[in-house]
């Protein structure tokens, strides 16, 4: 073998391994409650983005909420709503994440804003948000190394949940 090639196979083993580092230091120094709000984040980006399989690309295999929807049911409505709809802005507060074990449950208010053309271009427009209001209550399981949602209940407002 040349010093070329030698060389060549150092520079990519050193590649491998700071990539492996940089991913067991991403799963050792960020927290699970962390790694969970990531998640949520997440999925109001794929919303406001109006993007169903994004959503939907952090649910569980056994997915299920209270109207009855699966993951495919979902996406299927996510679609219809995203085409009825003019593009929205998610904004999410009060977000609480504890994790027990491989078992996740988030707390937060979501606000849910319909955006017209026009204030789309105008960012100024963006505040204060206000239009739809909901407490979403989140449970997540730690599944293959991801954290993914296996069920939510809302309700409207910022108030009591259950």
């Amino acid at each position: 073998m040349t010093a070329a090639r030698r060389v060549a196979w150092a520079a990519v083993a050193v590649a491998v391994a700071g990539w492996l580092l940089w991913q067991a230091a991403e799963h050792w120094l960020v927290s699970e409650e962390a790694r969970v709000r990531r998640v949520i984040a997440a999925m109001a980006r794929a919303f406001e983005a109006e993007d169903a399989r994004g959503v939907c690309a952090h649910l569980s295999p056994s997915y299920q909420d209270a109207e009855g929807n699966d993951p495919s049911r979902l996406r299927l409505y996510l679609n219809g709503v995203f085409h009825q709809r003019n593009p929205t802005v998610v904004q999410v507060r009060d977000l609480e994440a504890r994790v027990v074990g491989e078992r996740a449950t988030a707390r937060l208010t979501a606000t849910v804003v319909e955006r017209g053309a026009e204030e789309l271009r105008d960012p100024a427009s963006f505040l204060p948000l206000t239009g739809e209001t909901w407490w979403v209550e989140a449970d997540f399981a730690l599944e293959d190394g991801e954290w993914r949602l296996v069920t939510h209940r809302r309700g409207p407002g910022t108030g009591s949940r259950p």
